[in-house]
């Protein structure tokens, strides 16, 4: 198990294409641990990857190590209402389950294509004005820490604030488990499929896209640049606020309009945070 070189386009869902000098996928606690130590050695950062959901390569070469994660997909019932789940399954696979089960679940993530993993590292939720996410549900979460050793934390050692955690961005902490706990649903009716007929009528998925850009911009600089684009390949979408579609190779395009954004808020004296983790 060794980190290699590799040229692709199929890590994150901007579909930018990159050269990637460490590269390795891992479908084991071991192998994750040979691979981290490679790359730590030799002074490279490491970035775990599931989805690529929210995930921008700022650079066309990059340096930081990236780790896939390939373990196995699995949920596995605790008792009639807590499950364990494993890091790598879909939060789309989730959501099905609680529904055949007759749980309430985080159905507002229903157009995520987010890893159970990247969902819980993000603190995905419906949105600021709403206060729900997913830590809503999580009893724990089994995680290797720097050191090599498992560690099982509740949520109230994370970190948690709006959209982030201990591991959100380049972190060398693999989540591999989560235990969440999820009521008896009040309601026959399926969240999950109304959620998804919402987002494709109210999200634009014209293109290649990683859904929301920025978790805290000024919404009234945001709402001026629908549709603005500054180098051919990739704009602001015209349909839906804060989103960035891609047609471009190139990491650039996308990259220059966060930038716009950032330098606008700054002659405002204001703070524009991404939200899409940008990778170097």
């Amino acid at each position: 198990m060794s980190l290699q070189a590799s040229t692709t386009d199929t890590l994150s869902h901007f579909r930018t294409a990159h050269d990637f000098e460490a590269f390795g996928e891992f479908t084991s606690v071991e192998e994750f641990l040979a691979l981290r130590s490679t790359a730590l050695q030799s002074g490279r950062s490491v970035f775990i990857l599931g989805n690529g959901s929210n995930t921008l390569f700022a650079r066309k070469t990059v340096g930081t190590a990236v780790l896939k994660n390939r373990l196995r997909r699995w949920i596995e019932p605790v008792d009639r209402n807590t499950v364990e789940v494993s890091s790598s399954c879909q939060i789309s696979e989730l959501i099905r389950y609680c529904n055949k089960q007759g749980l309430e679940t985080c159905w507002y993530l229903a157009s995520v294509p987010a890893t159970v993993g990247g969902a819980v590292a993000m603190n995905a939720g419906r949105g600021r004005e709403h206060g729900i996410t997913v830590m809503d549900f999580i009893q724990s979460v089994c995680f290797i820490d720097t050191d090599g050793h498992e560690q099982r934390v509740t949520p109230s050692e994370l970190g948690v604030s709006y959209r982030n955690t201990r591991f959100t961005g380049v972190k060398p902490e693999l989540i591999t488990s989560v235990i969440m706990r999820f009521p008896d649903a009040e309601t026959d009716e399926d969240l999950a499929r109304q959620r998804v007929r919402w987002a494709r009528e109210h999200q634009d998925h014209s293109g290649p896209n990683c859904g929301s850009v920025f978790k805290k911009a000024s919404p009234g600089i945001i709402r001026r640049l629908r549709g603005f684009r500054l180098l051919p390949g990739a704009h602001y979408s015209r349909k839906t606020d804060n989103w960035i579609i891609n047609r471009s190779k190139s990491h650039r395009p996308v990259l220059w309009l966060i930038r716009i954004v950032q330098l606008l808020h700054r002659v405002r004296r204001q703070r524009a945070i991404p939200e899409v983790i940008l990778v170097k």
